[in-house]
């Protein structure tokens, strides 16, 4: 035997080794395209799942004392006198905050207002018919409708309960 296969048969030979680069070369394009892929759906799943949750606690901020003293109980590992203690502070600031922001509402209005105005006078006709209709979903978005003032001033808000000393 020469080393040769017998004339009726073909050897299968190794690919060259261009076409072995080449198809590596797709490999990692390929692999480069998944990658760019899950990361745009990545990005624009956690986008979508940010503004839910935060157009929901700006809709929603009576759950917000809540919702941040079980999520410190987790992460400080309070107790369960502890978490309702800092549920109560809680509740008192964001009240006496909610009491601040509505005081200082029409004044924080006519300025958004005037901005929208000032703004507006630079630009054409669609120009501003445009900006206004952003500026108004903006603005909805930023600023929802006005949670109820509390009835009474802050100084007026009870108190929240004593913290008991710990050891």
């Amino acid at each position: 035997m020469n080393g040769r296969p017998p004339a009726g048969e073909a050897q299968a030979s190794p690919p060259p080794p261009r076409a072995r680069r080449v198809s590596a070369l797709k490999m990692v394009l390929l692999g480069v395209v998944i990658l760019l892929c899950g990361m745009v759906i990545g990005s624009a799943a956690t986008l979508f799942v940010a503004r839910r949750a935060v157009v929901h606690a700006v809709l929603h901020p009576e759950e917000m004392p809540e919702r941040a003293a079980e999520r410190l109980g987790r992460r400080l590992d309070l107790s369960a006198e502890q978490q309702a203690q800092v549920e109560a502070i809680l509740r008192q600031r964001l009240l006496a905050l909610a009491y601040i922001r509505e005081r200082f509402r029409p004044q924080i209005d006519r300025e958004l207002d005037e901005l929208r105005e000032e703004v507006a006078t630079v630009l054409d006709e669609e120009q501003a018919r445009r900006w206004r209709d952003d500026f108004r979903r903006l603005r909805h978005l930023i600023q929802p409708q006005a949670a109820p003032a509390p009835e009474a001033s802050p100084d007026e808000l009870p108190s929240p309960p004593p913290q008991a000393s710990t050891p």
